[in-house]
């Protein structure tokens, strides 16, 4: 890796690669840990407290390093810029979206819209709105934070090859999908493997911005949930 990056990408140039291994090696842990505990006792909630916590985690452990999370893309400072990403995100994700749906219904046949994780949505407007402010927070704010601002610049740093960064947003997507599999299976998880790769791009591509990511993925949970609510 070229030592004269800047902003995000060189946000970890100056720690050790094993030490920011085990940084994401403990994630991981924590991660999966917490998940499999809170799921024998709030196995609806499991994954976003999971995920908050590994959010801790990492926020205690850039403090440490003098790092913030702005340092990797949280940061409002071209909101034309943000805006217009955030359009460009929308309009592919129409394709993406298409293009997840027909891989993940080639192999897996596609479940109905009603899930027993999120219990009966429809016309339960407070339960809906509980669920798209978790969607926001956790799915928006916390997986983006998470899967996209960290871990794509840490593996990209760890791995430091040719095609470090093709790798670095592949294997978070994969993870991804896997953490979502106890309740969207195997379709869903596909369909969550390939947004995940999407999103990774999204946040590369526009300059390591995840205002436009957090955005449309507050959007695609919150379209989602009110679909159920709507008994769509």
């Amino acid at each position: 890796m070229n030592l004269k990056l800047k902003g995000c990408q060189g946000a970890f140039l100056s720690i050790d690669k094993r030490q920011l291994l085990q940084t994401v090696l403990m994630l991981v842990l924590l991660l999966n840990g917490s998940k499999w505990l809170f799921y024998q006792f709030f196995w609806r909630i499991s994954g976003p407290i999971s995920l908050f916590l590994g959010f801790i985690f990492l926020t205690f452990y850039l403090n440490k390093q003098g790092l913030k999370w702005r340092d990797l893309g949280l940061k409002w400072t071209n909101g034309y810029k943000t805006v217009l990403w955030f359009i460009i995100g929308l309009m592919l994700s129409v394709f993406v979206i298409m293009i997840a749906n027909e891989v993940s219904s080639f192999f897996f046949e596609k479940p109905p819209r009603t899930n027993e994780r999120f219990g009966d949505l429809s016309g339960n407007i407070q339960l809906t709105i509980s669920w798209i402010v978790t969607g926001i927070l956790i799915g928006g704010f916390g997986e983006e934070l998470v899967y996209r601002g960290f871990l794509i610049n840490a593996l990209e740093r760890i791995i430091d090859k040719r095609y470090g960064t093709v790798l670095a947003i592949i294997l978070p997507a994969s993870f991804w999908a896997l953490r979502h599999y106890y309740y969207a299976h195997g379709y869903g998880s596909i369909m969550v493997f390939i947004v995940g790769i999407y999103f990774g791009v999204l946040y590369v591509a526009n300059g390591r911005n995840l205002f436009p990511g957090i955005i449309l993925h507050s959007l695609f949970d919150t379209v989602s949930f009110m679909a159920r609510y709507e008994g769509n």
